[in-house]
């Protein structure tokens, strides 16, 4: 299984706790919005930050994004995303959870694991 970023983890689990709640795929937007939000402190995340972080969850097999058929919505056409199952194994390994109550995530964070690679920049040592 692919070691995942603190924000590839949170997003993983946003998406998978979107999808319980609405019963179909959910939009990038409410995801970066949610995530934005958390008490995690990615308010620093930009969106486009968000949608590499899609990609790459896609890259990894985890989730899925489909485009919707134009016309759906005004403007361009959008992409909704999922969870592979792979996706669903992957999460279910991981020590975080989310839910959605009356509208908001809800997030579980239990004590970091070696599934979660932290990647934070080390100073350079002589």
């Amino acid at each position: 299984m692919p070691a995942l970023t603190p924000h590839e983890a949170l997003a993983l689990a946003v998406i998978a706790a979107h999808v319980r709640s609405l019963g179909r795929p959910v939009h990038g937007y409410p995801i970066a919005r949610q995530l934005e939000s958390s008490e995690l402190g990615t308010r620093a995340m930009n969106y486009a930050t968000f949608y590499r972080i899609l990609l790459r969850l896609e890259r990894h097999g985890l989730v899925v994004g489909e485009q919707e058929a134009p016309g759906t919505h005004p403007g361009r056409p959008r992409r909704a995303y999922r969870l592979t199952p792979h996706g669903h194994r992957h999460l279910a390994t991981l020590p975080i959870s989310a839910s959605i109550e009356s509208g908001t995530v809800v997030l579980d964070v239990a004590e970091a694991s070696t599934q979660v690679d932290d990647r934070r920049p080390t100073s350079a040592s002589s």
